[in-house]
């Protein structure tokens, strides 16, 4: 782990807070990753009405993330929260709204709200106050 944490960390001068958001930032990334290979396997090994886009939604996710670690590796905590936060909403609400018809609202709505509700809350540590406002206006949509 202390090597991931070395090679993604970024090369900018940073304060204190900022290089503890930036280590946060990495360790959360790399639990994203870990549960969105998880729930990839899920979806092979377990076959249902929404296997595809559980498979989408896993690998989008999953590089997604990489992306994100990449550009705070590249660019600093700044532009990766601010791009992490908005682009890890819209994409649950893609894949939230691309489920089939036939899945109940329960399922769909409840369960996708209160992912967005936990990410959106992740994504306020490491985003501006426009992103967190834009974040909150797409949930809304």
């Amino acid at each position: 782990m202390k090597a991931i944490l070395r090679y993604f960390t970024p090369t900018q001068e940073m304060n204190f807070f900022e290089k503890q958001k930036a280590k946060a930032f990495i360790i959360l990334g790399m639990l994203g990753i870990v549960f969105a290979l998880i729930t990839l396997i899920q979806s092979v090994l377990v076959l249902n009405v929404n296997t595809f886009t559980s498979i989408l939604s896993g690998t989008s996710i999953a590089i997604f993330l990489f992306i994100s670690l990449f550009l705070l590796k590249n660019y600093g905590i700044n532009l990766a929260g601010n791009v992490f936060s908005v682009g890890i909403t819209f994409l649950l609400l893609v894949s939230m709204n691309i489920l089939k018809s036939d899945i109940t609202a329960l399922f769909k709505f409840t369960q996708g709200f209160y992912t967005i509700l936990a990410l959106i809350s992740v994504g306020v540590l490491f985003s501006s106050r426009k992103v967190i406002i834009l974040n909150g206006s797409l949930a809304l949509i």
